[in-house]
């Protein structure tokens, strides 16, 4: 399989005050993608600006406004197969649909076309520890969903992407494979975690999705899946192979060796329904590379390769998952498997600390990662008679502004005025949910001073608040708000009124939401 990485320079993340705007009129456009034979009908008026390769010269502007070079985003289309981007900017997410010619796509051509086996295997390409493991996708969920006579069968997808030890987004996708096609629909979101809203607005998007034409699969294909992986590292002189290919392909298995040039090759012949079986010997110690090629009767051919190392003396240690430098989730799932009597234990020093340990084949553990911080990840194997076998990994869980927000919110406390006013050194530093009307907006210097109060009697509006903003909030007079904000140390705002003056509690603002 082969597969280039997309990585989308979406806009900063920006903590907007909720504020009520006229619905935009629906725009209802329709977009016509000649290469995988499909059109996407959507409504325009649900996103900020929407890019094609046909319209990047003109919105040169924009992409430069969004720090974005021409000529970048036009390679990185070229490259990716995009063929739309269309911004949600206010919601932090960009839905991107690509269309790509890759392995996956001459291999598969249509995955409604191949049986049960075949599609199994690439539902499981899109896990953790697979080739899109490595390049940085952490999938939650892969299962297939039928959309229907037309599109038929797409994989439901979750994911998060960290590429060089950065979280560059979270999302949802929708795959398939059609017309020789690899083809995504990725609603990526970035400075905060995946919604049920961005799968919605997903799932809207996959109901304008329609394939103009579905091409049967050209005769000269040849299919070629390995349905039994081998390991990463084995401490077995022997190794079988298995997978499905054309009926009556000679399957090829050959292994060189970068430590010696030592080759072997092994070979067998695919059965009526396609199915192989290739028993392989290592040659000597060390690492291989490993090549699969079927050719069918009439010279077809379809490849992949691999590297395995064999090491007599060598606990191995073949992960399911991988461990990224940036941790997107509040939990991490360290998991793989080894061989027979092997004792496998984790330690977990850092924010939280752990140590477990379990003597069987496969291994399982899940680390708490919900504090921020730098967590140290050993994985230690030791079996009597073979050399001890460590494996350390280093992860840093940052949380960004919005997770922040949100922590804060489901821990503030509904304080009644009265109780804050009586009590109020007991709620210093506290963080407190308060419903209230916007008096009065003012700059006073680099801040914004917001006076709230939060209860009225007819016209008659009382006990009031005051809450300092970074930034102008952008409230209207007399609007009803919900404050979630921080008791500052310096709890009291002294309010010079008539001939004396007046202290009134002073929050640090967190969050404005407009209450309907």
């Amino acid at each position: 399989m082969t597969r280039r990485l997309t990585v989308m320079t979406l806009a900063v993340l920006m903590i907007f005050t909720l504020i009520p705007v006229a619905p935009a009129l629906a725009v209802s456009q329709t977009y016509v993608f000649s290469g995988p034979k499909m059109q996407l009908t959507f409504d325009t008026s649900l996103f900020d600006k929407v890019l094609t390769p046909e319209t990047l010269e003109a919105e040169a502007e924009w992409l430069t406004g969004k720090g974005l070079a021409l000529a970048e985003v036009k390679q990185r289309y070229e490259e990716d197969g995009v063929l739309l981007e269309a911004y949600d900017s206010p919601n932090s997410r960009v839905l991107v649909v690509s269309a790509i010619e890759d392995s996956d796509g001459r291999d598969y051509f249509d995955v409604n076309t191949q049986d049960e086996a075949m599609r199994k295997v690439y539902r499981q390409s899109h896990t953790n520890g697979t080739l899109y493991g490595l390049l940085g996708y952490k999938y939650d969920s892969s299962v297939w969903r039928n959309y229907g006579s037309n599109l038929a069968r797409f994989l439901k997808l979750k994911y998060s992407l960290t590429v060089g030890g950065d979280l560059i987004c979270r999302g949802y996708q929708r795959r398939t494979i059609r017309n020789g096609y690899t083809i995504t629909l990725d609603m990526q979101v970035t400075g905060r975690k995946q919604t049920d809203a961005d799968e919605t607005l997903l799932d809207r998007m996959m109901s304008g999705l329609y394939f103009t034409e579905v091409m049967d699969t050209p005769a000269d294909t040849c299919r070629l899946t390995l349905t039994e992986e081998p390991a990463s590292e084995t401490t077995s002189e022997k190794m079988t192979i298995a997978g499905k290919t054309e009926a009556g392909a000679t399957v090829t298995a050959t292994l060189i060796s970068l430590t010696d040039s030592k080759t072997a090759t092994f070979s067998a012949v695919a059965n009526k329904s396609g199915k192989f079986s290739i028993s392989m010997k290592f040659p000597s110690q060390g690492t291989f590379s490993l090549t699969v090629l079927a050719t069918t009767t009439d010279g077809r051919t379809a490849q992949r390769s691999t590297s395995v190392m064999y090491q007599r003396d060598y606990i191995p240690l073949n992960f399911k998952t991988t461990v990224p430098a940036v941790l997107p989730e509040d939990s991490l799932t360290v998991s793989g498997t080894t061989v027979s009597g092997v004792k496998t234990q984790i330690s977990v020093t850092g924010p939280t600390t752990m140590q477990k340990s379990t003597t069987s084949k496969s291994f399982k553990f899940t680390v708490d990662t919900s504090k921020e911080g730098t967590y140290q990840i050993l994985i230690t194997a030791t079996k009597k008679g073979m050399s001890p076998r460590t494996v350390t990994f280093t992860a840093t869980r940052t949380l960004t502004d919005a997770e922040r927000l949100e922590r804060a919110k489901k821990k503030a406390e509904s304080v009644k005025y009265s109780a804050l006013k009586s009590g109020i050194s007991r709620y210093a530093g506290h963080t407190i949910v308060m419903t209230g009307y916007v008096m009065e907006t003012r700059q006073t210097g680099d801040e914004w001073v917001v006076k709230l109060a939060i209860n009225r009697s007819g016209s008659t509006y009382k006990d009031l608040i005051y809450v300092i903003c970074k930034e102008d909030p952008k409230l209207e007079v007399l609007e009803h708000v919900r404050m979630y904000g921080t008791l500052s140390e310096n709890t009291y705002v002294e309010v010079v009124e008539g001939s004396g003056t007046s202290e009134y509690p002073r929050f640090e603002l967190l969050l404005f939401e407009t209450m309907n």
